[in-house]
């Protein structure tokens, strides 16, 4: 009977430990996500702003895995394209993106074609 109740203590402080531990935790993630003051859209455009990249369009592809979404396949990585900039691209073409910079210049032929901002998306 004493051992039973020796468990039992040791199981109710055991499990406060980890309610306790899984409670910080989850308030650490729900505070950011509660009362964070950026918008999706503002957080999408500070990783936009931290990509730097020079290359040419290999091919393009929709991932129907990822909502059918278009990406462009560039040298080195592959970037996924707005809806409204569907019908922009071309293989062959190239892109330039600056580090900090919400302008992805399009080239074709040796030519600036048009000079996209991650801004329009949104309007």
């Amino acid at each position: 009977m004493d051992n039973y109740m020796v468990l039992r203590k040791v199981k109710i402080f055991l499990f406060g430990i980890i309610f306790i531990t899984l409670s910080i935790i989850l308030s650490f993630i729900g505070y950011d996500l509660w009362f964070d003051p950026k918008s999706p859209f503002e957080h999408f455009l500070e990783a936009q702003s931290k990509i730097n990249m020079q290359s040419k369009i290999i091919f393009i592809y929709r991932d129907v895995k990822n909502h059918n979404t278009q990406f462009i396949k560039l040298k080195d990585t592959a970037l996924g394209i707005s809806p409204i900039w569907d019908d922009k691209f071309q293989v062959g073409d190239s892109i330039s993106k600056k580090k900090g910079s919400l302008k992805i210049e399009h080239y074709r032929n040796n030519n600036l074609l048009e000079i996209l901002d991650y801004n329009d998306i949104k309007k």
